[in-house]
């Protein structure tokens, strides 16, 4: 089942992603390259969680576009997804004075400022998988997050009646992850009988989000449905089902598809994964920072803020087709 604004295009978009998928990679937090060698141009690339096989597949993207535009990738990233680590990661990665920059952030607000520092000379910035608050940055690439929730609530809801629905995200300050609740939550409307509970703000926390879980099937005993929009807190959400007895019982809907989630998955303790397109958002990034750089494409050429990129829902029926594997996150490109 593929899912996006534009349905047809999005088919097509996942399958280019799909033959992108080469080259080796890893998901460690050094650069990948000499910032001056050569003397090509050096895009930097910053982002959180460095051992995520999310990121290790969106730098698997970056690495291939930057060796198919001959620029040299400066890959920096943080264990966790703290403002303040990353904060410091990218402020020692503009030191080294990039002459372009992509970054993915969780919270849109904290980091405008220094994005303002960094494209004061003139230097672009692209955001993947996350965007300014301000739209101060060139282009963002990213999944539809609303609309690709949306209309998973509307998919995945047409069986189910009565009963109420939790929703686990991250903090209001991550713009993402709050439209990918919203748009649940808006596509929970065309149900009719189901009840949305208030959302409750997990972080990528899974302790937090088990302890939450089994605070609120204990005061909601008619819970149907669990959606969750991120990884961590769909483990903790997981891992509450399973203590009291409802996996399977309770439907659990999570978004992305980290291999720990899909082997979830097979187990039925997740009915249905919501999958994006790292790999697409980091070549994509690199791409346009290059034409850029490369006098190619004008900044002023850029005329659109935000870039969508497929997304995909997988289920135990269809995880093991060449399809849903191709949205199926990698620590090692292949």
């Amino acid at each position: 089942m593929m899912f996006g604004r534009r349905n047809s295009g999005m088919a097509i978009g996942a399958l280019a992603a799909v033959g992108l998928l080469v080259s080796g990679c890893s998901s460690s937090g050094t650069a990948d390259s000499s910032s001056t060698s050569g003397g090509k141009k050096t895009i930097a690339f910053v982002t959180p969680q460095n051992t995520n096989p999310y990121y290790g597949t969106m730098k698997c993207g970056a690495q291939d576009a930057a060796k198919k535009n001959d620029v040299n990738l400066l890959w920096q990233g943080t264990a966790s997804t703290e403002t303040a680590d990353e904060m410091n990661v990218l402020n020692s990665v503009m030191a080294k004075k990039p002459d372009g920059m992509s970054m993915t952030v969780w919270d849109n607000t904290a980091f405008n400022a220094v994005a303002h520092q960094y494209m004061a000379g003139g230097a672009p910035l692209v955001t993947a998988d996350s965007l300014l608050s301000d739209n101060s940055m060139l282009q963002s690439i990213r999944t539809d997050s609303f609309g690709s929730s949306r209309d998973a609530a509307k998919d995945l809801t047409k069986n189910i009646t009565g009963g109420s629905v939790l929703i686990l995200t991250d903090k209001p300050g991550n713009q993402i992850q709050m439209a990918r609740a919203n748009g649940f939550k808006e596509g929970l409307k065309s149900n009719g009988s189901l009840k949305t509970l208030d959302i409750q703000y997990v972080g990528s926390d899974s302790a937090k989000a088990s302890s939450t879980v089994s605070s609120a099937l204990a005061a909601n005993p008619g819970i149907k449905l669990v959606f969750t929009t991120n990884d961590a807190a769909g483990t903790g959400a997981s891992n509450a089902l399973r203590a009291a007895k409802q996996t399977g019982k309770t439907t659990l809907v999570g978004y992305d598809t980290e291999p720990a989630q899909v082997d979830q998955l097979r187990k039925g303790e997740y009915q249905a994964l919501i999958a994006q397109s790292p790999y697409q958002m980091g070549y994509d990034a690199v791409s346009l920072l290059a034409d850029v750089l490369s006098g190619k494409t004008k900044k002023s050429d850029v005329t659109e803020k935000t870039k969508y990129t497929p997304w995909y829902i997988v289920t135990k029926a269809n995880v093991d087709t060449a399809k849903a594997q191709s949205f199926v996150y990698k620590n090692q490109c292949n």
